[in-house]
């Protein structure tokens, strides 16, 4: 089962070329998703700027983790089109247009009505309480405008349906 509690937290400071932000020092949990989450509350939120060059050796340690789960927290965020990775420069936070998240939402609609097609095969292995929780959360976190949680929970909940689908391709 997907664990997201991740305990109690202590204070980093994480650095950027802009300014220094408080964050939650990351302890112990699936490190990998919850710097995913981390970083993009802060890109969400504001606390990195469009177009502000991030440094992943200072996200690391600002986190408290190494710098592989700070990678593969890139890959998942390019994924979303919350960051742009450009080689030989580095990773840069992204200000999607509208275009941009309409041109992404439709690629990741068009992957989840393959992942739940695969899914529906293994419809035994679907963990439906989790998804109903998920869905909760959702609700609450739309209520309460909070776009860094929801974009994170979609996120969490197209993982559920992309375990079952038990496909070898990587979903990320």
């Amino acid at each position: 089962m997907h664990k997201r509690h991740f305990g109690m937290m202590e204070t980093a400071r994480v650095v950027t070329d802009a300014e220094k932000e408080t964050v939650p020092l990351i302890t112990y949990g699936n490190i990998a998703d919850v710097v995913t989450d981390r970083i993009r509350e802060m890109i969400v939120g504001g606390h990195l700027q469009p177009g502000e060059w991030l440094r992943l050796d200072e996200l690391a340690k600002g986190l408290g983790v190494g710098s592989i789960p700070v990678r593969e927290a890139m890959r998942h965020l390019q994924a979303e089109g919350l960051v742009i990775l450009q080689p030989r420069r580095g990773v840069a936070a992204a200000h999607p247009s509208p275009a941009e998240f309409e041109e992404i939402g439709g690629i990741s609609e068009a992957l989840e009505v393959l992942a739940c097609t695969w899914a529906s095969a293994h419809f035994d292995k679907l963990a439906l309480d989790e998804m109903r929780q998920v869905l909760a959360e959702l609700e609450d976190a739309d209520a309460q405008h909070d776009v860094a949680r929801r974009l994170g929970l979609m996120h969490e909940f197209r993982f559920i349906i992309y375990r079952a689908a038990e496909r070898i391709t990587s979903w990320h």
